[in-house]
């Protein structure tokens, strides 16, 4: 599955809804492996180690660090602020609350999820302070449909 996701992600003919919604898809296989018991499952194990973080871990780099979080993908998609919004933000939620949950592996060190978001804190890339598709645990939050308007005729 994280396979498929990732391909997606990176194809040149996905639509920007598209990628949205898989990213939707994504953040749903994470609140199905993390409640609030959750420890570290196979789940996170594998996604540690593919390719599908260092994806999301691009889209942020790409994004200006000084706009608002709410502007942070209005140009992403071009003539799809909204979705473009979401998308962005998605990931950086996705990534902060990944390294929150796990910061540290095996061996103490710090795990691909926490290494993730201190570089793009380092590259001045601002993560939202509060969580609008998940909660600080990883639960998904609002429906399959937000941001995903129909286009204005």
């Amino acid at each position: 599955m994280l396979n498929k996701i990732n391909v997606n992600l990176n194809s040149q003919e996905s639509s920007p809804r598209s990628k949205y919604m898989t990213m939707l898809i994504f953040r749903d296989l994470i609140d199905m492996s993390t409640k609030p018991e959750t420890k570290f499952n196979k789940f996170f194990s594998t996604l540690l180690t593919h390719n599908l973080l260092k994806t999301m871990e691009g889209f942020c780099e790409t994004i200006d660090p000084n706009k608002q979080v709410q502007d942070k993908g209005k140009k992403y998609f071009e003539g799809e602020s909204e979705i473009g919004n979401n998308f962005i933000r998605l990931n950086l939620e996705i990534i902060k609350m990944l390294a929150a949950k796990f910061p540290k592996g095996k061996n103490d060190d710090a795990t691909t999820f926490k290494k993730t978001y201190n570089k793009l804190v380092q590259e001045q890339v601002n993560f939202p302070n509060d969580y609008k598709f998940l909660t600080a645990t990883g639960a998904a939050r609002s429906s399959r449909n937000e941001g995903m308007n129909e286009p204005k005729r």
